[in-house]
């Protein structure tokens, strides 16, 4: 099975074909993620992983359709982003998006997809607490303080499947 690791940085996987914007050891692939297509045939994957890469780039939603592109039917794409209202969100300058969960689900559910035929499905949909947040018991009580209260949450986690008719 083939599986992407999308803006590895250093940190390269092993059975991954590790794509960044730099070059640098283990680094199969460098290129600029905003700029379409990539070097990969239709269908290429049954998994990408990302992890902070999401929030650097220009087009979400073009990009999530050039990787709906490379995927196969039933790929699993696994998304890490930083919580919209912790210090590490705000405090790097490179980033161009905020995040929640809920902008995951508008980006599935809501058809802001350029490719009309482009589809997902949410198979998980996670916020992972930082901190003071661990300790915050029931999931949707951690999520309402963290409305209020910034460092609760620290990332988005989504993984959504490939659906190809």
């Amino acid at each position: 099975s083939k599986k992407l690791h999308f803006g590895c940085g250093k940190n390269i996987f092993k059975d991954f074909i590790n794509v960044d914007i730099q070059k640098g050891d283990g680094i199969d692939f460098s290129f600029n993620f905003d700029k379409f297509p990539y070097p990969f045939d239709d269908n290429s994957f049954e998994y990408v992983y990302s992890c902070q890469v999401f929030e650097h780039l220009e087009d979400i939603p073009r990009v999530l359709d050039e990787l709906y592109r490379i995927c196969k039917n039933d790929a699993i794409i696994e998304i890490i982003v930083p919580y919209y209202n912790t210090y590490d969100a705000f405090s790097d300058v490179t980033h161009k998006h905020f995040f929640t969960d809920m902008s995951f689900v508008q980006l599935v559910n809501c058809g802001y997809s350029l490719n009309k035929e482009a589809k997902f499905k949410i198979d998980k949909l996670e916020l992972i607490p930082k901190g003071i947040g661990r300790i915050i018991p029931f999931k949707k009580f951690r999520k309402y303080i963290s409305l209020f209260v910034p460092e609760i949450i620290e990332d988005v986690r989504a993984k959504l499947r490939v659906i190809k008719n």
